[in-house]
């Protein structure tokens, strides 16, 4: 089995190898946009993550890996959005003071 690879799908939840066969099959690669500093001291980037598809036999539905900083329907990473909320929410700084904190 592929590092990675979901158990169930998320649309039917059969089992990857349930009823004798293989259910999800890869799906190739598709490119992941991720913006955020890429460590806590770094500076804001944007690059691309190549996320693994698996495809489910029986329903069709077609599911995405991704690293666990990835968040579904977010274009920043895990780290990015944490490290904003703490100076929102500790600092009360708004919108454009947490984005200048991050260059100084």
């Amino acid at each position: 089995m592929d590092e990675g690879q979901p158990k169930r799908c998320v649309a039917c939840g059969r089992g990857a190898y349930e009823g004798g066969g293989l259910g999800l099959h890869g799906h190739g690669l598709v490119e992941r946009q991720q913006r955020g500093p890429p460590t806590p001291d770094g500076a804001p980037e944007c690059r691309g993550l190549l996320c693994r598809r698996y495809r489910c036999q029986p329903c069709g539905a077609v599911m995405r890996v991704v690293p666990p900083s990835v968040f579904p329907r977010k274009h920043f990473s895990g780290e990015a959005i944490a490290f904003s909320l703490a100076l929102w929410t500790l600092h009360g700084l708004g919108r454009r003071r947490c984005l200048a904190a991050r260059h100084e």
